[in-house]
């Protein structure tokens, strides 16, 4: 089953009575726990029942911290979902494009980015970790090339792109030890045998959880930085997959802004 499928199934499946993020720290823990022996998830699972608490203290504090802001949801494409590989360059193109038309114009105070766990991004700060691991795992810098493969990949990222031209307060919203767990979790139900067999049920609860995690932290990441930065108004990029679980947890908390979909024109 294709990704975008999974998506429309936890539209379904996600009530409109989100759960609390007390109520869903036990869900996590209870999900994620059944998968510490598993052969092919044991030890990223194993690491994530270890973090559980962590991962609650940080969304429980931080929204408990969040009277008086705002954050806007801009869902986009980011990755190529379609077999038409030129169709779909140019549907994340368009998309990226039009994500950092609307930071342009809307100038918000924070910018929540999926993708990494930086607490303070910028095209700067990805130069100085990109010269750190090259020189860790290849003993030698070229910052010649370095610079080159950065240029490409901040052409090809709205966000990174209007940082690149307007720095502003921006942080990665990732925890990455639950995001490596959730992609081979994604990956298995879209490519591997048991995300066809029977046991494709049983895994998508987990992959549920898990991007219902993730969209917690990534609240939780924006609120501590708007505080962190005395703002009051930050927005979230996101791909479309969280879209549902976002717009759910920040309408129960008093949060929600607007939803933006950067995709709608690309499917």
């Amino acid at each position: 089953m294709r990704r975008m499928q999974w998506v429309l199934l936890a539209c379904m499946l996600w009530l409109p009575t989100a759960a609390t993020a007390a109520n869903f720290a036990d869900t996590l823990r209870t999900t994620v726990r059944g998968y510490v022996n598993d052969p092919q998830f044991g030890g990223l699972a194993t690491v994530a029942d270890r973090q559980a608490d962590n991962y609650v203290k940080l969304i429980q504090g931080a929204l408990r911290n969040s009277r008086g802001l705002k954050i806007d949801v801009i869902l986009d494409k980011h990755e190529y979902l379609s077999r038409n590989g030129v169709q779909a360059e140019r549907d994340v193109a368009q998309s990226q494009d039009l994500v950092y038309s609307i930071l342009d114009s809307r100038h918000y105070d924070v910018i929540g980015v999926e993708g990494g766990d930086e607490e303070a991004l910028s095209v700067d700060a990805m130069f100085a970790s990109a010269v750190r691991m090259s020189q860790e795992q290849l003993g030698y810098v070229d910052s010649t090339i370095l610079r080159r493969n950065l240029a490409m990949v901040v052409a090809s990222n709205g966000v990174l792109r209007y940082l690149a031209d307007h720095p502003r307060p921006a942080v990665g919203v990732e925890v990455i030890d639950l995001t490596a767990l959730h992609n081979a979790v994604l990956d298995e139900l879209e490519n591997g045998p048991r995300g066809q067999g029977p046991e494709a049920d049983q895994l998508n609860t987990l992959n549920l959880t898990l991007s219902r995690a993730r969209s917690f932290v990534a609240v939780a990441k924006v609120i501590n930085k708007l505080r962190a930065v005395k703002g009051t108004h930050g927005c979230l990029v996101i791909g479309l997959y969280h879209g549902n679980d976002l717009r759910q947890i920040l309408t129960k908390y008093g949060l929600l802004g607007e939803v933006i979909n950067t995709t709608q024109s690309a499917q």
